[in-house]
């Protein structure tokens, strides 16, 4: 059932669905799950996943369309504007010394047309998911207008200090927002650390993108997997998420069960594709782009996920694995110690690959412990991760920022 608001937020997500990636399918899920009464508008700059977002944004064209409910804003830049925006964007990721010029260039040609989007809500919420200029110049025209800013910063907490989200501009984005929303107590406390206002932060997860209708036996069946076990590494195919870890543990998972396939399920890029082309094996499994369907179909076929990611903000892999009732593999992180209790519902492996192999091989060796702790992540997802319970939460704090901005 959709949440009931009267407020009009308009999401701000620098990349957004058709894009696949966690923060542009969850913002989308949040979007339906908030109009169920009144409007709930998307702006973007992008909806392109293959290319770098700073280019997307100078070279789509704008756009307004509906999407169940979702009215979707488009940016686009004209002419020299364009021309201008494009050139700087070639450089963006390659000379650092041409960014500010980037974010200046960005934020003059926006302007405009971002503020003639923003008059028509009461908020403006921002999720991060790359290009700070974005969220710079959400938190600007915010301001400009006199409405709330609220910022959802998706903070990875293990950055290095002084880089991303501990870096100055992130310091000035935490000082300007009227509310953020944290995905656990870990990053809350850690945006509190960095400086943002501690009443104002607030913590709120995002929930899974699974549903019913799985066929994990047919999945099976189309890669001629028999009752083989099936390991599970679900997301971006990145040495950030911990791919090389799990491709890596490979032979020492093959030597107990060397009947075992490995999936990789997920975009890939450029920097493992050699990882893989050093690898030739029939139980190596690798598909870099699917549907939901057959997402539902490779969680329900799998016998456990191991995503050893290096940082994460939540992981809703994990939360996936949970809905199928399937066990979780991921390294010690501080933050998904509070998401994964370990030996309960998932092992939480040292970082290393000898600590991957064992933690998957402790779980191949003891189908009924890998049931059980599929069961206990299950009980856990309904118990905190309802998308409609998390609606209600994000229309909560909605009106907290704007009654305190109000005051």
């Amino acid at each position: 059932m959709r949440c009931k608001t009267a407020i009009k937020p308009l999401i701000w997500v620098p990349r957004y669905w058709p894009a696949i990636g966690g923060a542009e399918l969850h913002s989308r899920r949040l979007a339906h799950e908030l109009s169920g009464a009144g409007e709930v508008g998307v702006l973007t700059h992008c909806d392109d996943g293959n290319v770098l977002l700073a280019l997307g944004a100078s070279q789509s064209i704008a756009k307004k369309n509906s999407d169940t409910g979702t009215i979707v804003h488009r940016t686009g830049l004209q002419g020299c504007s364009r021309e201008i925006l494009r050139c700087l964007a070639h450089w963006h990721a390659r000379w650092r010394v041409s960014r500010p010029f980037y974010a200046f260039a960005f934020r003059q040609f926006m302007a405009a047309q971002v503020s003639n989007i923003v008059q028509n809500y009461d908020l403006v919420h921002c999720v991060y998911n790359g290009l700070t200029e974005s969220a710079e110049l959400a938190a600007a025209t915010a301001n400009k207008q006199g409405k709330p800013f609220v910022l959802t910063p998706l903070a990875c907490t293990e950055q290095k200090k002084q880089q991303a989200w501990s870096s100055a501009r992130f310091h000035r984005l935490y000082a300007r927002a009227d509310a953020m929303i944290a995905m656990t107590e870990h990053e809350r406390q850690w945006l509190i650390k960095q400086g943002a206002v501690e009443e104002k932060v607030y913590v709120c997860p995002y929930g899974p993108l699974v549903d019913n209708a799985a066929e994990g036996q047919g999945f099976r069946q189309q890669y001629s997997l028999g009752n083989n076990p099936l390991v599970l590494f679900l997301g971006r195919v990145t040495l950030d998420k911990g791919v090389d870890y799990l491709l890596g543990a490979a032979n020492q998972i093959w030597q107990q069960y060397p009947r075992t396939h490995i999936a990789f399920i997920g975009p890939q890029e450029a920097a493992v594709s050699a990882l893989f082309s050093q690898c030739h094996d029939d139980r190596l499994l690798v598909i870099d782009n699917i549907n939901q369907q057959q997402k539902n179909a490779v969680l329900d076929a799998c016998d456990l996920l191991c995503l050893p990611s290096r940082a994460e903000s939540l992981g809703v892999a994990y939360l996936e694995a949970w809905y199928f009732k399937k066990p979780v593999v991921a390294l010690d992180l501080p933050v998904l110690r509070e998401v994964i209790a370990h030996n309960e519902d998932g092992l939480l492996a040292g970082h290393s690959i000898a600590a991957v192999a064992n933690a998957v091989c402790c779980l191949l060796d003891d189908p009924q412990r890998r049931n059980r702790m599929g069961k206990a992540g299950h009980a856990k997802l309904v118990r905190q991760y309802d998308w409609a319970r998390i609606a209600d939460r994000i229309v909560s704090i909605y009106a907290a920022a704007l009654a305190g901005y109000r005051r």
